[in-house]
């Protein structure tokens, strides 16, 4: 065949209508052929390349045969074949302009949308075409970040300048690393900074055994350790609560013969209910023995109201 060119026979193939198996197996021949077109690959070598069975192979073929894009001759023992190529039979779904040189022009759809725009106007947003649209996005611009307090910085500044007040020269300045971060924001979210700094005193002023054990053998890490940190907050709060001033007192004042009284005749009430309960509990277990004994229950003596003993 005259005037075969694979870049035109494979461009039409590539625009055209037909189905994607058969497509596929157009583009294999066109890569086998010849410069006039012609070529005779192997039933196995095409099943291969298209990724497809020998049987589906030959149904796509018996498809492009019919269309007449592709036809097939036979030798004469039958034993091998010929496949002529047609590409000018390919119905494509474009056409070129009419002001392009080359196969490779601006090509202009059957719906009469044109892929690309006209020189000099605007470039739409949607590309459209007979078989694909592609749409191009301009992501949104991210917001700002806003300027939050570095809550984990402020906090270990505040117990490094602690530290270094305590300790005088001999501190070494401490660097925030990033366990150290991890570790005391997870104290953060387990206390306050205040119980914090109040704990991280009592580590450095405290006089008991353990605050000054502690400040002599260890620092920060161990401090901000989760399972040693909860024992340092209870031992900070207990001192903190006992080494609070008391209330003040009120000055002493006597009592008056009136309050004197009322303790006196408040106390005899209480000795006087003491012995009645007394008395009960004996008369009780005096009549639970005699029950016992078979005897009758002793009587109670009953204290008439007002009556001296």
């Amino acid at each position: 065949m005259k005037d075969f060119h694979k870049g035109r026979a494979m461009d039409a193939t590539l625009d055209s209508d037909l189905p994607t198996h058969q497509k596929l197996l157009l583009v294999i021949y066109i890569r086998h052929a010849d410069k006039d077109g012609r070529c005779w690959p192997g039933g196995m070598r095409l099943a291969k390349q298209a990724s497809a069975s020998l049987k589906s192979v030959k149904r796509h073929r018996a498809k492009l045969i019919e269309a007449g894009i592709l036809s097939v001759s036979r030798s004469n023992n039958g034993q091998s074949y010929r496949a002529q190529i047609h590409p000018d039979r390919i119905q494509t779904g474009v056409t070129e302009s009419p002001g392009s040189q080359s196969h490779r022009g601006q090509r202009v759809p059957t719906t009469g949308v044109a892929e690309s725009p006209p020189p000099g106007s605007e470039s739409p947003l949607n590309i459209h075409s007979e078989y694909h649209t592609i749409e191009i996005h301009t992501p949104p611009p991210k917001p700002p970040k806003g300027d939050k307090p570095d809550k984990v910085k402020i906090c270990f500044d505040k117990l490094s300048q602690m530290r270094a007040d305590h300790r005088g020269s001999r501190a070494q300045p401490l660097k925030l690393t990033k366990n150290r971060r991890r570790q005391l924001a997870g104290r953060l979210r387990e206390y306050s900074e205040e119980e914090i700094l109040l704990a991280w005193e009592w580590w450095h002023t405290s006089t008991s055994e353990l605050a000054i054990t502690l400040r002599q053998s260890w620092d920060i890490d161990t401090f901000l350790r989760p399972s040693k940190h909860d024992r340092y907050q209870i031992e900070a709060q207990k001192e903190a609560h006992r080494d609070e001033a008391p209330a003040e007192r009120p000055a002493y004042m006597p009592l008056t013969e009136e309050e004197q009284e009322k303790i006196r005749q408040d106390w005899l009430d209480a000795k006087a209910e003491k012995a009645r309960q007394d008395e009960e509990e004996s008369w009780r277990r005096e009549n639970e023995l005699r029950a016992l004994l078979g005897k009758p229950p002793h009587p109670r003596l009953q204290v008439l109201e007002g009556a001296k003993a």
